[in-house]
């Protein structure tokens, strides 16, 4: 009897199927929610941070590493994550151990196009600019600015799902925004992929069951028009992101913005920010290739 072949499976038209189907969702390691708990804590001291960092060891390395490296400049041996935390300053501890904690399912060098320092870089310096910014915004209370920053850090985190899951696909795209410079990258992965980084962030957050901060900062930051909860967040991590952009293209003069008025910040604060990042970003950059490259 002739045996029919079984019908082959439907292509799923966008990714982020893959993400809710749990088929491509990968999986943080179990402490990530109590270090991110600890990390928006800004009364946490040294001492408590680097015993709740001293639960992955990896991210404990590092820091290690980094502490000893020509970036810090050491006096001394540091042989204690205590130590390196002080060393380092909480600022730096707390942005490079959430990305090395949320990165490390992911493998992008699956996608040869796909720039490592650049995006460190610029989740960084993103994060730093939107928690600056939020220091002088009308409509962010204090104890919201840690979470400003963790959730701007982890607003292009769809790029490295992206890069290691659909690298063929996310390749294609980043090989023509490079040589489309008039085409952003979110618009060259909605034709490639069937999605951008931001809708495979949102799917990200919302699988992993993210706090709404982080995944509204994720899915919404690119949405001028996004009104919904933690609107202000969203918002900043947006203008945010558009200052870093500024800045690597050498843009002296940021243009009005709709969006600083809306969440009260002066455009001379704007312009204070600026500098600040224009300050850090060779030392960020360093700091980059220690880490992650």
């Amino acid at each position: 009897m002739l045996q029919l072949a079984p019908n082959p499976a439907p292509l799923l038209e966008n990714p982020c199927e893959l993400i809710h189907s749990q088929t491509q969702l990968k999986v943080l390691p179990a402490a990530v929610p109590e270090l991110l708990s600890a990390l928006n804590d800004n009364e946490i001291d040294f001492i408590e941070l680097s015993k709740t960092i001293s639960k992955f060891p990896a991210i404990a390395a590092r820091l290690l590493f980094l502490s000893n490296s020509s970036w810090a400049a050491p006096v001394c041996e540091i042989t204690t994550v205590e130590k390196a935390c002080a060393k380092l300053g909480l600022s730096v501890v707390k942005s490079v151990s959430i990305a090395l904690a949320i990165a490390a399912p992911f493998d992008p060098a699956r996608c040869p196009a796909f720039r490592a320092e650049e995006f460190w870089v610029t989740a960084l310096l993103v994060a730093d600019a939107a928690a600056w910014l939020a220091e002088a915004s009308s409509k962010i209370d204090e104890d919201e600015i840690a979470t400003v920053h963790t959730s701007a850090l982890l607003h292009n985190l769809g790029l490295l799902w992206m890069a290691d899951s659909l690298p063929n696909k996310t390749n294609t795209a980043f090989e023509q925004a490079e040589a489309q410079p008039d085409l952003c990258v979110a618009k060259t992965l909605l034709t490639h992929c069937g999605a951008d980084y931001c809708g495979i962030g949102g799917c990200l957050a919302e699988a992993w069951a993210l706090p709404g901060p982080i995944l509204v900062s994720m899915k919404h930051h690119l949405d001028f028009n996004y009104s919904g909860e933690n609107w202000q967040i969203a918002t900043l991590t947006g203008y945010a992101a558009s200052m870093v952009h500024a800045l690597d293209h050498s843009i002296e003069a940021l243009p009005e913005d709709l969006r600083l008025e809306r969440l009260g910040i002066k455009t001379e604060v704007r312009d204070e920010v600026y500098e600040r990042l224009e300050t850090r970003y060779e030392k960020v950059r360093e700091m980059v290739k220690v880490l992650f490259c």
